[in-house]
């Protein structure tokens, strides 16, 4: 993420970041909150078949902070597509 706010920075363009971003000053950047405040689809992915037991640790984090999240069984939930761990 500082990446793209660096180049906000050099004038490359602008940026839609999440709010934990704005810890990040860089002279020159503004950061601005979008209204109304909406959720955000996201993806997480990996390579199939990875036996690293730090990945799959993770995917668990992610999956039970989904669960408990208001938009668990919303359209935009994450869905598992392809092969399993």
């Amino acid at each position: 993420m500082q990446t793209i706010v660096s180049m906000v920075a050099a004038a490359i363009g602008v940026a839609v970041v999440p709010a934990s971003i704005t810890n990040v000053r860089i002279e020159g950047v503004v950061y601005k909150a979008l209204q109304p405040q909406s959720l955000t689809a996201m993806t997480l992915a990996w390579r199939g078949g990875d036996p690293s037991p730090v990945l799959h640790a993770f995917v668990e984090v992610v999956r039970g902070v989904q669960a408990r999240s208001s938009w668990a069984n919303s359209a935009s939930a994450v869905k598992k597509v392809g092969k399993a761990l």
